[in-house]
């Protein structure tokens, strides 16, 4: 018996409602308070337009913004602003705090990871340059 849905190509991110993972480490961190490193997920939705993904969060008081470009399954594009898990303020930008951050990942048919070039902060913690990273995966 056929199955109803087809599976979702790899290479392709489909639009919907996805959790964003944005994790910290590597470049040049500075951690107090005991913080080594951590990961911050939100609710994200993806809308997907030709070669134009969009990534906001649900939360419609954040200002975290991702806007990728696909080529192939290969995405690159900006990331900038701030969003917040549970109580955790998690602010996105270049490594210049008034610019945007670099985005590069790959699209796996069942989400996206890659890595962003800039400043991933939260209180008492920031990393700067190339070893921080975030994960798209279906809610």
């Amino acid at each position: 018996m056929p199955s109803s849905t087809m599976p979702t190509p790899a290479g392709s991110l489909p639009s919907g409602a996805y959790v964003l993972m944005v994790a910290m480490g590597g470049g040049i961190c500075d951690f107090t308070g005991g913080i080594v490193g951590v990961t911050v997920p939100t609710n994200v939705q993806v809308a997907h337009s030709g070669n134009t993904i969009a990534v906001r969060p649900d939360d419609s008081t954040a200002t975290f913004r991702m806007d990728l470009q696909m080529n192939g399954a290969n995405l690159s594009g900006t990331a900038s602003g701030q969003y917040r898990s549970s109580a955790t303020p998690v602010t996105v930008t270049g490594n210049d705090s008034d610019a945007v951050a670099t985005a590069a990942g790959i699209a796996t048919g069942s989400g996206a990871s890659g890595g962003f070039v800039g400043t991933v902060s939260i209180p008492n913690a920031s990393c700067r340059g190339t070893g921080n990273s975030w994960a798209l995966m279906p809610r």
